[in-house]
């Protein structure tokens, strides 16, 4: 009886210590599998293709079943050109588990490349449905779709990749630039390619995008150096303002009257400094409005910017220097004269994402003119401004951004001279639509609270030590459709209300027109 049960628990110890052992083997061998797994991913990633396939064999070898072995199998051979290795290893995944979408995406990206495009789709309908937010699966679509003459429908799938992934927008760009030359639609071809420059200036695509943009006959590898533009216009002014180039508003330049306002404007652009890094340019803008009403021509503007500026990239970062000199006339008499001086530095986050950082100092010399500003020269002031800004693309053309600004204007010291010292805080948000049926709608919206620092000489006489505060909002529309390569037509609507304390600068401002603009 005691040797039975001597025997029994004998059996059981030895049982115990053979399923010990088994498991102990089961688990050496899977440590090996994923070993072998792991060296052969760290093989791809170093483009070591014989190591990857080496270690993924071995571990098939180890597990001729397993799923994540016939995977990067399948990866190794795809990535070797050999279809048929490929094909067979991603099909054997997707066999031994029905729902593992790394085989079936990689699988869908294969028969892409060797335009098969049908089983493609079948595929990629098929992750969508697991993951509806896998970004590429809908670029996948949207470029087979293009190229089976489906635009439309490729170009809404494409859409929907870039709002899942920004980082899509300079492919995107490429692929619709590529499409657009193809179509004839040199004007659009080069803006979608113009636009993966920006993106990536550097790397195959961006070189793959200037051999394209050179056959549209507009900029190549290397952009032109001289760049010209003219804008005429037409606009409704319902309360005329002399307020050039964000100038604070005197009271004797708001007239409260209305008119038809004609614009012109050239600018003229000569890029002196081309390089992979370095960049420089040379700028001239000239704007001249004229009025109808003959008792509004003393605010006829003539105004000149001469601007030199030099930039340099690096990698992410870009910081650039601008000097520029303003004259403006009013009747051929000098009315103001300006110096700024404006480093920048820019961060690219990522194709689609931008922040700014700009700091501005500057003087304004306004001079008398007799009769119309006498004492003009009292308005004398240093300028210093601060603005960061962040810029996000959408929707491959669609932009949005916003603005926080600090800007100060330190005045004389004299009673008339220190009515125009003050510091101000500011926001400006606003975005431009991606285009519908070649139609560009932006939208702008700008805030400025004024605080100046000393009484005013206008304040009311129940009150002479009021400062005066102004709160300046501008709202801006614009509506604008190319005419052919060379011309665009916009409409605007601009709005402006300064809700100042003192009733001599409190004005609202509406005006609408329309603006024909030709480039070179």
């Amino acid at each position: 009886m005691i040797r039975t049960r001597f025997k029994v628990v004998f059996v059981l110890i030895l049982s115990v210590a053979f399923l010990g052992s088994v498991r102990v083997a089961h688990a050496e061998a899977d440590n090996l599998y994923q070993r072998l797994l792991s060296k052969g991913i760290g093989g791809l990633e170093r483009r070591d293709l014989g190591l990857a396939l080496q270690n993924f064999e071995e571990a098939l070898a180890m597990q001729p079943e397993g799923v994540e072995a016939n995977y990067y199998l399948g990866v190794t051979h795809a990535r070797a050109n050999r279809f048929n290795k490929a094909e067979r290893h991603f099909l054997k995944a997707i066999s031994i588990e029905r729902t593992f979408m790394p085989a079936q995406f990689d699988l869908g990206v294969l028969y892409y490349q060797n335009k098969k495009d049908q089983k493609a789709l079948r595929l990629f309908s098929m992750v969508q449905g697991m993951d509806p937010d896998r970004a590429r699966v809908y670029f996948y679509q949207g470029v087979i779709l293009r190229r089976n003459g489906k635009t439309e429908e490729g170009d809404a799938k494409l859409d929907r990749a870039l709002a899942l992934d920004s980082e899509l927008a300079a492919e995107i760009n490429f692929l619709r630039g590529a499409g657009h030359l193809q179509a004839g639609q040199s004007r659009a071809a080069r803006k979608s390619l113009q636009e993966v420059i920006t993106l990536t200036p550097e790397g195959e695509l961006a070189d793959a995008a200037r051999d394209l943009l050179a056959q549209t006959g507009g900029a190549s590898g290397k952009k032109k150096r001289l760049s010209l533009q003219a804008s005429l216009g037409l606009q409704y002014d319902d309360n005329v303002i002399l307020e050039p180039r964000s100038a604070s508003a005197s009271a004797a330049g708001i007239t409260k009257k209305s008119d038809f306002v004609g614009l012109l404007y050239l600018l003229a652009k000569y890029a002196w400094l081309q390089g992979d890094d370095w960049r420089g340019d040379l700028k001239y803008t000239y704007f001249l409005n004229f009025h109808q009403d003959s008792s509004l021509t003393d605010f006829d503007v003539q105004d000149n910017h001469f601007s030199a500026s030099v930039g340099r990239r690096f990698g992410k970062f870009d910081a650039d220097i601008e000097y520029t000199f303003q004259v403006a006339t009013l009747g051929g008499e000098t009315y103001i004269l300006a110096h700024r001086f404006r480093p920048r530095a820019m961060l690219h986050h990522s194709r689609a994402q931008i922040s700014e950082l700009v700091y501005q100092f500057g003087m304004k010399d306004f001079e008398d003119i007799p009769l119309l500003f006498p004492a003009n020269s009292e308005r004398d002031v240093k300028t210093h401004f601060l603005g960061f800004s962040h810029y996000l693309v959408y929707l491959q053309d669609g932009v949005v951004y916003g603005t926080l600004l600090y800007e100060m204007e330190a005045a004389g010291d004299s009673i008339a001279e220190d009515d125009w010292g003050y510091d101000a805080f500011g926001l400006k948000l606003g975005t431009a639509l991606p285009p519908w049926h070649s139609l560009t709608a932006a939208f702008e919206l700008n805030w400025r609270m004024r605080q100046y620092k000393n009484p005013n000489q206008l304040a009311p006489l129940a009150n002479p030590g009021l400062k005066r505060e102004d709160d300046d909002l501008l709202f801006i529309v614009s509506l604008s459709r190319p005419l052919n390569d060379a011309l665009d037509l916009s409409a605007q609507y601009l709005y402006q209300l300064n809700d100042s304390n003192i009733a001599a600068f409190d004005y609202r401002r509406n005006i609408v027109g329309f603006i024909i603009t030709a480039k070179y």
